[in-house]
């Protein structure tokens, strides 16, 4: 009787150590496949974004749209153009990026202040509500910040072109019921150095 007791626990303690061993095996097979996905997803990218003709990066796709007061939604503008209108008066009420890489942003609106982070694709801001934007906040995320970096400035009601704000700093102003009437948005290689022009946020 003891013998079979015995042998039972015996039997018992090789099973369990046996699926311990198979879900450690499990752990790591699917951490490995995780890991060499990761890097392959990140080798691609950077790949499909070097230039050939030379040792570094090329600037990505970036697109952005903005809505204005009165016109509405206007022809989307790519990496550094001007979207919106000067000298006209109007505000900026939303805005929309599309980019080819990984991207939030989000706007600070009167009356509401900052909204929640958006995605490529998706609309900051407000239609159809008459509300101003007043600042913006845009960063990029994943393996589009280990390679690049984003600036964007605003021309703001009375201040005119703001210098250029960097990787999720506020661009605008708050606190002072200024709205913004344009906006421009760059996307460089990691590291570049560019004139920022002077101060980006004033917030009272």
């Amino acid at each position: 009787m003891i013998r079979k007791i015995f042998t039972a626990m015996i039997l018992t303690m090789l099973v369990v150590f046996a699926q311990n061993v198979s879900a450690a095996h499990h752990d790591r097979y699917r951490d490995s496949y995780r890991d060499s996905y990761r890097d392959a997803y990140r080798d691609s990218y950077r790949e499909s974004h070097r230039d050939p003709y030379r040792d570094s990066y090329r600037e990505p796709y970036i697109e952005y749209q903005v809505h204005v007061q009165e016109k509405g939604w206007m022809r989307p503008v790519r990496n550094g153009d001007v979207a919106g209108t000067t000298g006209q008066s109007k505000r900026l009420e939303a805005l929309r990026i599309d980019f080819d890489g990984d991207i939030k942003y989000t706007s600070h609106i009167e009356n509401y202040g900052w909204q929640d982070w958006s995605y490529a694709g998706e609309v900051t801001g407000s239609v159809g509500r008459g509300l101003r934007m007043e600042a913006i906040r845009i960063r990029l995320t994943g393996y589009s910040a280990e390679d690049f970096d984003i600036y964007y400035r605003v021309h703001i009601e009375k201040y005119g072109w703001l210098g250029w704000a960097k990787n999720g700093e506020p661009a605008g102003t708050t606190g002072e019921g200024l709205r913004i009437e344009a906006l421009k948005i760059r996307v460089v290689e990691k590291g570049k150095r560019i004139d920022r022009e002077g101060k980006a946020f004033y917030e009272r």
